[in-house]
């Protein structure tokens, strides 16, 4: 929000009606009810106003919140939804054609696909630790050692990128050229 956002100007029409009128200083950003105002905008009771991203008014007109309870016999706060700050957040959202729940899915599958990147060259690391355990063990060891790298990396060349693969490999010292033996 900018030091000087917007200016309400409140004046009195011909039938003595108060009129309050918002208007939004050059990029200062102010939605009114979701959508971006740039030029001066009448209000009325119960407009959201958002300033920036994050400071929430909703205007009150007594004169007009009062007329509209006479028409309608009911009060204007009784509504479905509150009008609250999470109300203007997802009105303002949905105005820009942003879809938090398909947002938030996106997210989730990309932090899911990045936990499933860094398993798999946690276990390899892991195989690789104790692939190097094992060839202490004995003579057989360094020929079993090589067959069990040869299928690791063999694996791994179906499920990640050649530069990838390349990577782990030489992070793990495992023999990166050669025939299966």
């Amino acid at each position: 929000i900018k030091e000087q956002h917007c200016l309400f100007r409140s004046c009195t029409n011909q039938n003595g009606e108060v009129i309050v009128t918002l208007e939004p200083f050059e990029e200062a950003e102010t939605y009114i009810n979701g959508k971006e105002v740039t030029e001066p905008f009448v209000l009325k009771s119960g407009n959201r106003i958002v300033m920036g991203k994050n400071h929430v008014f909703r205007f009150n007109h007594p004169e007009q919140a009062r007329l509209e309870r006479e028409r309608n016999n009911t009060s204007v706060e009784t509504q479905l939804e509150p009008m609250d700050w999470n109300f203007a957040q997802k009105e303002l959202l949905e105005k820009q054609g942003i879809d938090i729940k398909l947002e938030m899915e996106k997210r989730l599958q990309d932090l899911e696909y990045q936990y499933k990147r860094e398993k798999e060259e946690a276990d390899l690391l892991l195989e690789q630790q104790r692939l190097y355990a094992d060839s202490d063990s004995g003579d057989d060891s360094d020929k079993r050692s090589c067959e069990e790298s040869w299928k690791l990396i063999s694996s791994l060349r179906e499920k990640l990128p050649a530069n990838r693969v390349q990577t782990i490999v030489k992070k793990c010292g495992l023999p990166s050229s050669g025939k299966r033996p």
